[in-house]
């Protein structure tokens, strides 16, 4: 019994274990195969068929578009030049029109054109004009300015003269008190020589007018005028004048403060401060355990510090403080031997200095003020 061997058209492949299996003879076998074979064969030429099919459908939906495209820009170009000759038929007609309208217009006159000249002008000018009225308003101020300064130098001189006219009042009446003597001794002689003619009188009025200026002229009253001007150099300072010039070199005559042994630790236990170096300062904390507050001393300032919120507690001592109300309370003989002894000291530091310009004014200017000052110690002193 010979078994047949069934071939569906779709399986691809029989297995050739199965074939093994079977009892059939070789050629059986190669036909089988064959068969196999074309059928693969056929399943891949309709595979390259239906991709050519493909192919050949893309191309031509490609070309329809592409032709579609042509169309479009076609379209577009023609409507374009359309436009185009519309435009330049509308520009043609324009020209045509205004050509009329200046055919028209051949007979008026440019007014227009004469106007807005005219207008361009007007605003020439005013912008002239403006610039002018700036400039006259400019000069009158300065005028103004220039008055006002000559008005003040007038009073200024006037002053002076004020001044001086009050320095000579007190000549005048020195004078008026020789004249008062000379009119009476005159009224006298007058009572006595009640004949005399009214020519002799007007002779006397010449010489004492004479006299007067002679008098006015004198050595004597210029000496007094040159002994007041020396005295009025000579004149006492004021404390505070005194005071401040003491205390712009206060550290050359006084002693020292704050002084080196004071002792300011009960002051900063009633305001509950410990000191700290600036060094261990983010180090410490703000408060220890007695609730004392972190500060630290202000360099160059002894004994003021300094706490973490920018609160400055000053513990100096006041007495002996080189302050202005303190200084005003001292003597001005006390005053005087102070800033003189200052003023000697200041000076030798300076001549053992290097020698400079700006040192050998000073050292001058010193000098004055020390000769001025003894000058005026020893008249207080006397």
């Amino acid at each position: 019994m010979s078994k047949k061997i069934v071939v569906d058209d779709d399986e691809d492949e029989i297995p050739i274990k199965q074939i093994e299996k079977t009892p059939i003879k070789e050629n059986k076998l190669e036909s089988v195969k064959k068969e196999i074979k074309n059928e693969s064969n056929k399943k891949d030429d309709n595979k390259e068929n239906s991709d050519i099919k493909k192919d050949n459908k893309e191309k031509k939906e490609n070309e329809e578009k592409n032709e579609n495209k042509d169309k479009i820009k076609i379209e577009n170009k023609t409507e374009n030049n359309e436009k185009s000759e519309n435009k330049i038929n509308k520009q043609s007609s324009i020209d045509k029109l205004n050509a009329l309208k200046n055919l028209l217009n051949l007979k008026k006159p440019n007014t227009e054109n004469k106007e807005s000249s005219n207008k361009k002008k007007e605003l020439n000018n005013n912008k002239q004009n403006i610039i002018i009225k700036k400039k006259e308003e400019e000069k009158k101020k300065l005028l103004s300015e220039k008055r006002r300064r000559e008005e003040e130098k007038e009073k200024l001189k006037k002053i002076k003269k004020e001044k001086r006219i009050i320095s000579d009042e007190d000549e005048d009446e020195e004078d008026s008190e020789y004249d008062s003597d000379y009119n009476e001794s005159e009224s006298q002689s007058s009572s006595s020589y009640s004949s005399s003619s009214s020519s002799e009188e007007e002779e006397i009025k010449k010489v004492k007018k004479k006299e007067k200026k002679k008098i006015k002229n004198s050595p004597k009253k210029q000496n007094k005028k040159k002994e007041e001007k020396k005295n009025s150099n000579k004149i006492l300072k004021p404390k505070s004048i005194l005071v401040y010039q003491l205390l712009k070199r206060w550290w050359y005559a006084l002693p020292k403060w704050p002084p080196e042994n004071y002792d300011c630790s009960n002051k900063l236990n009633e305001k509950k401060l410990r000191v700290v170096n600036l060094i261990d300062w983010k180090k410490e904390s703000k408060l220890d355990e007695n609730n004392c507050e972190k500060c630290f001393e202000l360099p160059g300032y002894k004994y003021v510090f300094c706490d973490s919120q920018g609160k400055i507690y000053d513990f100096r001592p006041e007495e002996n403080k080189p302050s202005f109300n303190n200084l005003m309370k001292l003597s001005e003989q006390k005053l005087y031997e102070y800033l003189i002894i200052a003023l000697k000291k200041q000076i030798e530091i300076l001549e053992k200095e290097e020698i400079n310009t700006n040192n050998k004014e000073l050292i001058t200017d010193l000098k004055e003020e020390l000769e001025k000052n003894e000058r005026i110690y020893n008249r207080i002193k006397n």
